[in-house]
């Protein structure tokens, strides 16, 4: 009897063969049996069946192992492909100006970079440049930054921090580069001696404020300054429209490079370049009914009732008779955004007049109510609490008219007609003067009754 496998010869109650293992009678083992197995078998000769097991174990270690280090040298075979740019080569860090006022000043070498790695950047997506452009400049411009602290006010010996803040992975996936770099921190020198005499360009100027906050704004600025040394400078703002109390405002000494040449002659340096400021001192338009007082309302009162009674005298009839004036309160209009157009603000008395229509001939005496408002236009607010409005003439009643009838008379057409400025209902006066405004106003009342 022959093994089925290997064609090794077996005893005739051989329960494997010894030559490769294989269980006599077994289609499965036969059909499982791998190739290497038998030619392990062959080479090795008789061995037992575990050890053939051990040696399938042993031959995947190996290959296992040949993989990871082909896999581990295919890596390092690419990282070598991929340039690396070694950023501090390029920095450079210096210092200017005074000792106690020293500036640091970062250079990055472009013009080297670009010579070094412009052929070696591989840019793999579609270039956003004008023909010609150099991807090192893109690359530089949108991967490489990086801050120094502190930049001035710097004395001999202080030491400076310049921290790269670089977009390594934009580099890599864009450019196909990688970037090397470490923060460096370097020592203050070269500094020049500290001036004899130091001046304050800020000591004596005066901010002159314009408008009505929140869009006032800076009118003038004016050096008092009697020193020979300041003559000459002059002040830039960095914000100087749409200003209100509390903002803060940066400005800064501007000194022409004649009379910097000259104060270094002299030994003569300044204190400081730029100063900040908080604006106040505007006046600001009414935004509240809480910012209005007591006497504040008075007054406005008093305007509107005189008003009233000078209309009433200059266009009443002698058959129109006003009788009463209640006060009901006020609405406050603020508009929700500037236009040109519009007022800011809008303060509206509202009054319940009682009159009446006398037809003495008739012995008629027809008594009415209806509902009469003052507009104050543009109100604003001084430091001292006073409210007050820009002109004079930035307040009037409503122009709206309503006419009545009094009949006096059997036949249909024996009325009288009379005029007058206000509203027939509270609800169509404040649906004119208030609702109707609502998609550029938002407004607030303290009325308590009709």
């Amino acid at each position: 009897m022959f093994c089925t496998y290997c064609g090794n010869k077996l005893a005739e109650d051989a329960v494997y063969c010894e030559q490769c293992g294989f269980v006599v009678g077994s289609d499965q083992k036969q059909k499982s049996a791998p190739p290497t197995v038998i030619q392990e078998r062959v080479t090795v000769g008789n061995q037992a069946p575990g050890s053939a097991k051990r040696s399938n174990k042993m031959r995947l270690l190996v290959i296992g192992i040949v993989a990871v280090v082909g896999l581990v040298g295919f890596i390092m075979v690419m990282n070598s492909m991929t340039p690396t740019a070694y950023l501090n080569d390029y920095l450079t860090i210096s210092f200017e100006g005074y000792d106690t006022r020293g500036t640091a000043i970062v250079s990055f070498d472009l013009e080297a970079f670009q010579s070094d790695y412009e052929n070696k950047i591989q840019y793999k997506h579609n270039s956003p440049m004008m023909e010609g452009g150099s991807y090192c400049y893109y690359l530089y411009n949108s991967c490489i930054q990086g801050t120094v602290e502190p930049s001035d006010m710097l004395s001999e010996g202080d030491v400076v921090t310049y921290t790269w803040e670089c977009d390594d992975d934009r580099a890599a996936a864009e450019f196909g580069i990688r970037l090397a770099y470490k923060d460096l921190s370097v020592k203050v020198t070269g500094l020049e001696p500290k001036p004899t005499v130091e001046v304050d360009p800020f000591e004596n100027i005066e901010i002159q404020y314009a408008g009505i906050a929140p869009y006032g704004y800076i009118h003038k600025i004016i050096n008092h300054s009697s020193s020979p040394y300041l003559q000459d400078v002059r002040y830039v703002c960095d914000t100087q429209t749409e200003l209100e109390n509390g903002d803060i405002v940066t400005i800064q000494a501007i000194f022409p490079e004649d009379t910097l040449e000259y104060l270094h002659q002299q030994g003569v340096g300044y204190t400081r370049t730029e100063n900040t400021y908080q604006v106040e001192g505007f006046v600001t338009y009414l935004s509240s009914l809480e910012e209005l007082t007591q006497d504040n309302i008075a007054t406005m009162q008093k305007q509107a009732e005189d008003a009233m009674h000078a209309y009433v005298d200059s266009k009443w009839s002698k058959e129109e008779v006003l009788e009463d004036m209640e006060y009901l309160g006020c609405y406050l209009l603020i508009a929700k955004e500037f236009v040109a157009s519009l007022d800011e603000n809008q303060l509206i008395l509202v009054y319940k007049v009682t009159a009446s229509d006398r037809l003495e001939e008739y012995e008629i005496h027809d008594q009415f109510e209806y509902y009469y408002a003052v507009v104050f236009r543009d109100l604003i607010k001084y430091a001292d609490g006073t409210v007050s409005y820009l002109l004079m003439d930035k307040y009037e009643d409503v122009s709206d008219e309503f006419s009545r009838k009094v009949f006096y008379g059997e036949h249909s057409y024996d009325y009288k007609t009379f005029y007058y400025k206000g509203y027939e209902t509270f609800d169509s006066m404040v649906s004119k003067i208030v609702t109707s405004k609502k998609d550029q106003y938002e407004y607030e009342s303290d009325l308590t009754k009709k």
